[in-house]
């Protein structure tokens, strides 16, 4: 009772002391499995990681199973960590703590490009926990993990569902490009320029919106539409003039002049372009 009392009111150096007291005179009580688990708790607290996973891993709880992945990766320990999240998300699929269990399994697979996977576990998140903090990210990454399956449509949708806030804004506009390069992967260029033209109305200033300008001139392009890409190139070229797109747009401008069987305004162009 005593480390309990001690533990609540947050002296865990007396906690721990009267836990391990508890634990070395009564091992045979059945109450020790919680000492050990206040124990490795305490520990986990006063950052001693090593002492707390050899406490908690007797003990399959799911936060326990938790804290020992915590612990694990506290050390640098990856193997530990993503044993004791496999096992926690096993064994207690529903619970709160899984959330985070499912969320850096799927980072982890993602990172050793094993992107079905990745998606298994990132769907746990939006199935179990459609609230969840993480709902953003899990939607970030599950859109990047078909884009690189190249499935297109489904890391379209994937992108489109990234919420908006104002911690994750840098995700969100990411997403929104993202989700239109999807679409320009599946050869849809009228719908991929759509949003690429929301991108840049939303973020006019972001890094990004040159590259979505880019591309829309290039949607023109890939159907063989010259004018309105060589207006597109020259809009670029227009408003982000210290871009490193401008010189291609310039040699894509003259050659879209000489496509269109207009020689002079293609030399013009062109010789912009030696120049530039």
């Amino acid at each position: 009772g005593l480390g309990l009392a001690y533990s609540r009111q947050g002296d865990k150096e007396k906690a721990v002391l009267e836990f391990q007291e508890f634990v070395e005179k009564y091992p045979q009580t059945e109450l020790i499995k919680s000492a050990h688990f206040e124990l490795g708790k305490n520990l986990y607290s006063l950052k001693k990681y090593k002492l707390a996973i050899s406490e908690l891993k007797e003990i399959s709880t799911a936060e326990a199973l938790y804290l020992r992945g915590k612990a694990a990766e506290e050390l640098g320990d990856q193997e530990g960590e993503i044993s004791a999240f496999e096992e926690l998300r096993e064994k207690f699929p529903q619970s709160e703590y899984s959330q985070e269990a499912y969320f850096k399994l799927g980072n982890y697979y993602y990172n050793q490009k094993r992107y079905k996977e990745t998606i298994e576990e990132f769907k746990k998140i939006s199935q179990i926990f459609p609230h969840s903090s993480l709902i953003s990210e899990t939607y970030y990454w599950m859109g990047w993990s078909y884009f690189k399956l190249t499935e297109y449509q489904k890391a379209s949708e994937c992108f489109k569902k990234v919420g908006e806030d104002d911690i994750n804004l840098k995700l969100a506009q990411r997403a929104i490009f993202m989700a239109a390069e999807s679409l320009y992967n599946l050869e849809d260029y009228q719908k991929a320029r759509e949003e690429y033209r929301d991108f840049i109305g939303k973020y006019p200033k972001a890094e990004l919106s040159v590259n979505a300008q880019y591309a829309i001139a290039w949607t023109f392009l890939e159907n063989k539409e010259y004018e309105p890409s060589i207006q597109e190139f020259k809009k670029l070229i227009s408003i982000y003039p210290e871009s490193k797109f401008v010189e291609e747009a310039q040699f894509r401008i003259g050659k879209g002049y000489f496509l269109l069987g207009n020689k002079d305004e293609a030399k013009t162009e062109l010789e912009k372009f030696i120049d530039g």
